[in-house]
């Protein structure tokens, strides 16, 4: 049962809240930028596939166009899951303070996190926030702690199911173009059935995505899998015959592989001359033999220093990360613009309802604001998903992508919480226990810490401002505000 209230709002008291939104919401969308893009490019730019420069270009074009795009119809839901905001329908100006809070928690976290190299979850952070004002606002009611509860199975689930997806496929690219005596001509004849994977499940997630938000989608899934699979089949059948062609008509010199050796051990030797080489006594050769294995070993597994790994592998990771920046776009640019959009809506109309329009140019000036904080700051936690956590090469950086893609395409439409961000991590962490550099684990274990102490502090950050900006505006205007809405909420039940 809703209450028939009619609320009135004055504008004149509140506009500083819409001001500072405003501006806020920039730094937001910023420290997103400097923190979350990562999860999109890390892997590319940590395998030297893209620069930074490179990598910011397609942040600009992708993550924008899944903002604009996808990302008003998202923003709808994001709060709803958490709180029941009906219960600030006699009280709007709490709900405009709640979204400040919100916003200045996250803010602050996210540099926080961003300082120390860290990778946290966006979505996270946003809901310890909401739960943070809304406690001081009115208290445990309205709390939605179901989705709480998924959202802690997510730290389990997350980093799991996209670690073990990521290691079968790694396995399976070392298996049929890695470990092949000629990588190229092994990888060529896979390479369509790599690509028609990509594309399938890329375009399946998106147009599930698309499906879930707009009447225009609205099919039945097997159409989306027969589109998907269609979509697959005609990119495959293009790489056969435009790509394939041009890989193997490349001719290598009969003698690359000895050149290669003979130019490790020349490296290795210094300025010696061959003649000084060849009369070297025959354990100092044997020594030099081994190094050169082992280096031969480590391109083998890796995929580093193999030019006809990369040739196969590059253009799988390029555009395995398009359709990432897409979907992170859709996701990371409306977390920023999310607490925004419920000011103005509140501020226009005053009064509070669960579906607000969504202005298009706020998501753009997000989206501007989401690339800046990439391009200036974001190579921090770069640096930590694409080097720190283990070495990344084309070979093992484009299973990755896809494992992680493909576990947040199969958990999202089966109910199975998950993480983009844990995703990835986990992702990278199997791949790299597989390899014989394994990981850091030290910094895999800041970066668990931090996961577990984004909700609390989160939670802890925005109610300390709801308490701050609760005392502020009743100074400033007489109104007491911080008293739970016990009343509206007998009125919902």
């Amino acid at each position: 049962m809703m209450l028939d209230t009619m609320t009135f709002l004055d504008q004149e008291q509140v506009v500083w809240i819409l001001i500072a939104g405003f501006f806020l919401t920039f730094l937001l969308s910023f420290s997103i930028g400097a923190n979350s893009v990562a999860n999109a490019f890390g892997t590319s730019v940590g395998s030297k596939v893209l620069s930074h420069f490179q990598a910011v270009i397609l942040a600009a074009i992708f993550m924008t166009l899944g903002g604009v795009i996808i990302g008003p119809e998202v923003a709808n839901t994001i709060e709803n899951n958490i709180v029941d905001i009906r219960l600030y329908e006699l009280e709007p100006e709490q709900l405009m303070l709640g979204q400040l809070s919100v916003i200045l928690a996250c803010t602050v976290w996210k540099f926080i996190a961003t300082a120390f190299k860290l990778p946290v979850a966006a979505t996270h952070s946003a809901v310890g926030a909401v739960v943070g004002f809304h406690y001081m606002a009115t208290g445990i009611d309205g709390i939605k702690w179901v989705s709480l509860l998924f959202i802690g199975m997510s730290w389990v689930t997350s980093p799991l199911l996209s670690g073990i997806v990521a290691l079968v496929l790694y396995v399976i690219v070392l298996m049929t173009i890695v470990e092949k005596e000629n990588p190229l001509e092994s990888g060529a004849r896979t390479l369509p059935i790599w690509f028609g994977s990509v594309i399938f499940v890329n375009v399946l997630s998106v147009h599930l995505r698309l499906k879930s938000l707009f009447e225009e989608f609205a099919v039945p899934w097997y159409l989306s899998v027969a589109y998907s699979f269609g979509t697959a089949l005609l990119a495959a059948i293009l790489v056969w015959f435009c790509f394939v062609p041009r890989l193997t008509n490349e001719k290598k010199p009969e003698n690359e592989a000895l050149l290669g050796v003979e130019m490790t051990v020349f490296r290795m030797e210094g300025d010696k001359s061959a003649l000084d080489r060849s009369n070297e006594n025959d354990n100092s050769l044997q020594a030099k033999s081994d190094q050169s294995e082992e280096l031969q070993t480590m391109d083998i597994l890796h995929g580093t220093g193999n030019p006809d790994v990369a040739k196969i592998c590059t253009p799988l990771l390029v555009v395995s990360v398009i359709f990432s920046a897409f979907a992170y776009g859709s996701i990371l640019v409306s977390i920023g613009v999310a607490p925004l959009i419920t000011i103005w809506d509140v501020y226009k109309t005053g009064n509070v309802t669960t579906a607000v329009a969504n202005p298009f140019w706020m998501f753009l000036y997000g989206s501007f604001a989401l690339t800046l904080g990439f391009a200036v700051i974001g190579g921090r936690v770069t640096e930590t998903i694409g080097e720190g956590i283990t070495p990344l090469s084309p070979s093992s950086a484009f299973p990755i992508e896809l494992g992680a893609t493909t576990v947040l395409l199969l958990a999202s439409n089966l109910g199975i919480p998950v993480s983009t961000a844990h995703c990835k991590i986990g992702a990278i962490a199997a791949v790299g226990c597989y390899n014989d550099e394994g990981v850091d684990l030290k910094l895999i274990w800041k970066i668990l810490l931090a996961w577990v102490v984004t909700l609390p502090a989160t939670t802890g950050l925005s109610a300390g401002f709801m308490a701050l900006f609760q005392f502020t505006y009743q100074y400033t205007t007489g109104e007491d505000i911080s008293s739970n809405n016990t009343s509206l909420l007998q009125g919902i039940l």
